[in-house]
Protein backbone atom coordinates (compact mmCIF):
# COMPACT_ATOMS: atom_id res chain seq x y z
CA UNK A 1 0.00 0.00 0.00
CA UNK A 2 1.36 3.42 -0.46
CA UNK A 3 0.03 7.00 0.48
CA UNK A 4 2.02 9.23 -1.54
CA UNK A 5 2.34 12.75 -0.37
CA UNK A 6 2.62 16.17 -2.25
CA UNK A 7 6.17 15.92 -2.73
CA UNK A 8 5.98 12.99 -4.31
CA UNK A 9 2.86 13.52 -6.46
CA UNK A 10 4.85 17.05 -7.51
CA UNK A 11 7.79 15.98 -8.78
CA UNK A 12 6.47 12.52 -10.38
CA UNK A 13 7.67 11.51 -13.99
CA UNK A 14 4.89 11.79 -16.07
CA UNK A 15 5.84 8.08 -16.77
CA UNK A 16 7.68 5.40 -15.63
CA UNK A 17 8.11 3.53 -12.57
CA UNK A 18 7.23 4.73 -9.26
CA UNK A 19 10.82 2.82 -7.26
CA UNK A 20 13.22 3.62 -10.62
CA UNK A 21 11.99 6.93 -11.17
CA UNK A 22 11.65 8.76 -8.52
CA UNK A 23 12.22 6.76 -5.03
CA UNK A 24 15.64 5.66 -5.71
CA UNK A 25 16.81 8.89 -7.55
CA UNK A 26 14.90 10.54 -4.31
CA UNK A 27 17.00 8.79 -1.35
CA UNK A 28 20.21 8.71 -3.69
CA UNK A 29 19.94 12.60 -3.39
CA UNK A 30 19.50 12.01 0.27
CA UNK A 31 16.10 12.33 0.48
CA UNK A 32 14.08 10.49 3.50
CA UNK A 33 10.86 8.38 2.51
CA UNK A 34 8.75 8.20 5.29
CA UNK A 35 7.20 4.59 6.08
CA UNK A 36 5.04 3.16 8.63
CA UNK A 37 3.68 -0.47 10.03
CA UNK A 38 0.40 -1.67 8.51
CA UNK A 39 -1.43 -3.81 10.87
CA UNK A 40 -3.67 -6.28 8.93
CA UNK A 41 -4.11 -7.64 5.67
CA UNK A 42 -2.43 -6.30 2.63
CA UNK A 43 -3.46 -7.22 -0.64
CA UNK A 44 -2.15 -6.24 -4.10
CA UNK A 45 -4.40 -4.12 -6.55
CA UNK A 46 -1.66 -3.55 -9.38
CA UNK A 47 -3.12 -5.69 -11.74
CA UNK A 48 -6.15 -5.08 -13.12
CA UNK A 49 -6.72 -9.16 -12.55
CA UNK A 50 -6.27 -8.54 -9.03
CA UNK A 51 -8.21 -5.17 -8.79
CA UNK A 52 -11.19 -6.58 -10.35
CA UNK A 53 -10.88 -9.87 -7.88
CA UNK A 54 -10.48 -7.81 -5.37
CA UNK A 55 -13.99 -5.46 -5.74
CA UNK A 56 -15.55 -8.38 -6.23
CA UNK A 57 -14.39 -10.04 -2.76
CA UNK A 58 -15.61 -6.82 -1.03
CA UNK A 59 -18.83 -7.52 -2.63
CA UNK A 60 -18.84 -11.43 -1.26
CA UNK A 61 -18.42 -10.03 2.41
CA UNK A 62 -20.92 -7.47 1.99
CA UNK A 63 -23.38 -10.11 1.35
CA UNK A 64 -24.35 -8.04 -1.95
CA UNK A 65 -24.43 -9.60 -5.50
CA UNK A 66 -23.59 -6.00 -7.15
CA UNK A 67 -23.15 -2.34 -5.38
CA UNK A 68 -24.90 0.78 -7.66
CA UNK A 69 -23.42 4.18 -5.84
CA UNK A 70 -26.81 6.07 -5.24
CA UNK A 71 -25.68 8.83 -7.92
CA UNK A 72 -25.22 6.61 -10.77
CA UNK A 73 -27.27 5.60 -13.18
CA UNK A 74 -28.30 2.36 -14.78
CA UNK A 75 -30.67 2.47 -18.06
CA UNK A 76 -32.30 0.44 -20.76
CA UNK A 77 -32.56 -3.23 -19.89
CA UNK A 78 -29.36 -3.38 -17.96
CA UNK A 79 -28.78 -6.34 -15.51
CA UNK A 80 -25.75 -5.28 -13.13
CA UNK A 81 -24.22 -8.74 -11.67
CA UNK A 82 -21.16 -8.77 -9.89
CA UNK A 83 -19.95 -5.37 -10.33
CA UNK A 84 -19.00 -2.23 -8.30
CA UNK A 85 -20.74 1.18 -10.02
CA UNK A 86 -18.92 4.09 -8.95
CA UNK A 87 -20.51 7.19 -7.62
CA UNK A 88 -21.75 9.38 -11.03
CA UNK A 89 -21.09 6.33 -13.15
CA UNK A 90 -23.83 5.88 -16.10
CA UNK A 91 -24.56 2.38 -17.24
CA UNK A 92 -26.75 2.30 -20.45
CA UNK A 93 -27.54 -0.65 -23.18
CA UNK A 94 -29.11 -3.65 -23.28
CA UNK A 95 -28.40 -7.07 -21.03
CA UNK A 96 -25.92 -8.41 -18.56
CA UNK A 97 -22.98 -6.01 -16.62
CA UNK A 98 -20.93 -8.86 -15.18
CA UNK A 99 -17.80 -8.74 -13.11
CA UNK A 100 -17.31 -5.20 -13.89
CA UNK A 101 -15.67 -2.25 -12.35
CA UNK A 102 -17.27 1.01 -13.51
CA UNK A 103 -15.08 4.10 -12.10
CA UNK A 104 -16.69 7.15 -10.92
CA UNK A 105 -18.07 9.39 -13.55
CA UNK A 106 -17.36 6.64 -16.49
CA UNK A 107 -19.62 5.48 -19.08
CA UNK A 108 -20.10 1.88 -19.80
CA UNK A 109 -22.24 0.18 -22.11
CA UNK A 110 -23.78 -3.39 -21.65
CA UNK A 111 -23.40 -5.88 -22.90
CA UNK A 112 -19.85 -6.51 -20.72
CA UNK A 113 -17.94 -8.97 -18.80
CA UNK A 114 -14.70 -9.09 -16.63
CA UNK A 115 -13.54 -5.28 -17.22
CA UNK A 116 -12.92 -2.62 -16.00
CA UNK A 117 -14.05 0.81 -16.99
CA UNK A 118 -12.55 4.15 -16.04
CA UNK A 119 -13.38 7.29 -17.50
CA UNK A 120 -11.06 7.04 -20.56
CA UNK A 121 -10.51 3.00 -21.07
CA UNK A 122 -12.44 -0.14 -20.83
CA UNK A 123 -9.70 -2.63 -19.96
CA UNK A 124 -11.26 -5.91 -20.70
CA UNK A 125 -9.98 -8.96 -19.07
CA UNK A 126 -9.65 -12.09 -20.97
CA UNK A 127 -10.11 -14.36 -18.02
CA UNK A 128 -10.82 -13.30 -14.33
CA UNK A 129 -9.97 -16.14 -11.51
Amino acid sequence: MAALGARCLDSLPREGCLIGDWALPELRRGGVISTLALAGEFNDAGEPTSYLELNLSWLRRQGAGAFVAESAEVTGSVRVYESVIGAGARVSGEGLLRRVVVWPGARAVAPLEDAIVTRGHVVRLSHSA
